[in-house]
């Protein structure tokens, strides 16, 4: 095969290139020469990413579709190409070194493909030794995230807290852990626009009352219907949660659902375009509206047949 001459083209030419190639691609020509290096670097399309620190680091690109391309210590996936709802298609590349070896491919991509990580994902599931030491190093590399997500299926309130520590600036947090030690308690960082945590049972009503991120989403809670009272007139006399959005709390019933209204004024919907708006939404026909004292409304529903949502319109 007659070779190409791509770094003698026109630098034009070279740019049409290189942003038709794939970061696996850019960064096998970044390593053929400085001057190959110094092209992509300069010349080349930048990235957008997220992380997961310890088995894979993942780059996706936003093209037509999305694309992910991860490096995994699983040398099984080497140069596997997978398909699902996160990404169209996944392209693994086999790290002989699971820590080491993602820790150098990050460092490269950020200098040389100039990529910009947005997400981080602490998977404490595989957490061991060195795993703060892991978590101190990535606050070096970056020290904040648009969004963070720490998951575990077992208690690991230590090291939960590390993260949520080393990292109190996040704007989007999910907490996805199923269970904690018996009087675990956690602090949750101001200031934020998302929480969803899955096990919220940490939460107690002064604290539900403190928080004052935006978007609030639990799916198990301890908070009784006279706490959910408490919120919402918080947010109706404008001495709380001011800038709220959304408020969902799973229920257990339908029951559960009066009572969490029992006690605050509110006026039914009839307006056949809101509800119209709002019927992949409803279990039922029944919607609510509710007014702050400054004139602004929520729309109180049960979503998805489980949950309370407030949403604030």
């Amino acid at each position: 095969m007659t070779p190409f001459p791509l770094l003698r083209l026109p630098l034009l030419a070279i740019e049409q290139v290189l942003c038709m190639m794939s970061p696996f691609e850019l960064i096998d020509l970044s390593l053929t020469s400085s001057r190959g290096k110094s092209i992509v670097t300069n010349v080349g399309p930048r990235f957008e990413g997220f992380m997961v620190p310890g088995e894979s680091l993942s780059i996706m690109v936003f093209e037509v579709g999305r694309r992910a391309y991860t490096k995994t210590s699983d040398e099984s996936k080497d140069d596997e190409v997978a398909y699902g709802f996160e990404a169209e298609s996944e392209y693994f590349k086999h790290l002989e070194d699971p820590i080491e070896g993602w820790k150098k491919w990050c460092k490269y991509l950020k200098e040389v493909l100039r990529c910009q990580f947005y997400e981080v994902t602490f998977d404490l599931n595989n957490r061991g030794m060195g795993f703060r030491e892991i978590v101190d190093w990535v606050k070096v590399q970056q020290d904040d995230f648009d969004n963070m997500t720490i998951e575990s299926k077992e208690e690991c309130d230590d090291d939960l807290k590390y993260v949520i520590e080393t990292f109190p600036t996040v704007s989007e947090l999910n907490i996805s852990v199923s269970h904690y030690k018996e009087g675990f308690k956690m602090e949750i960082p101001g200031n934020l626009s998302s929480l969803t945590i899955r096990n919220a049972n940490f939460i107690d009503n002064e604290q539900f009352l403190r928080l004052n991120a935006q978007i609030n989403v639990f799916e198990e809670h301890i908070l009784t219907n006279e706490d959910i009272h408490q919120f919402v007139r918080g947010w109706m006399s404008m001495e709380a949660h001011v800038g709220l959005k959304t408020l969902m709390l799973r229920m257990e019933n339908q029951e559960r659902f009066n009572g969490m209204l029992t006690g605050i004024p509110f006026e039914q919907i009839t307006d056949v375009e809101i509800l119209e708006r709002h019927q992949n939404r409803l279990q039922g026909d029944d919607m609510f509206r509710i007014t702050r004292c400054d004139g602004k409304r929520c729309f109180v529903y049960i979503l998805c047949r489980s949950y309370l949502c407030m949403e604030v319109c």
